[in-house]
């Protein structure tokens, strides 16, 4: 990983999370050459680490409370995933509305957008702009 992203000095402001069920101290030393300093979170369970505290928005909420910009992200409150599933597929059932919010959203982005681009391309072949010394107008083609 260190020839791929590089070592933990050359990345002084990266901060990452470890989950490992081994001692901090021995994860700590054999991930040394990659951490840069104290960079890191270090938690034994997936339900104690970010990403179950805030599924799918880990990032988003790291910098809502490390770098807020306004009062409502310093108290956001985190969305935890219960830590009483039997098994996985209950697991992946309970994030499955989170995901797909997460669809709809990405696809009415790309609709607004691909309703922009249509629009444009409208305008460019059906409007033509002319510009004379002193007037502007518009001529259907």
């Amino acid at each position: 990983m260190n020839r791929a992203w590089g070592p933990g000095e050359k990345r002084n402001m990266e901060q990452f999370e470890i989950i490992d069920i081994r001692d901090e101290d021995v994860v700590r030393k054999s991930w040394s050459n990659f951490i840069h300093s104290h960079h890191y979170d270090y938690e034994t369970s997936y339900f104690e680490s970010s990403m179950a505290y805030n599924p799918r928005r880990t990032s988003e909420s790291y910098f809502q409370h490390i770098l807020p910009m306004s009062p409502d992200e310093v108290f956001s409150e985190s969305n935890p995933v219960p830590n009483d599933f039997k098994t996985l597929e209950e697991l992946w059932a309970w994030h499955q509305p989170l995901i797909d919010a997460e669809n709809i959203k990405s696809l009415k982005r790309k609709f607004t957008l691909n309703r922009l681009k249509v629009t444009s391309l409208y305008l460019q072949r059906n409007i033509k702009i002319g510009i004379d010394r002193n007037t502007i107008h518009s001529t259907e083609r």
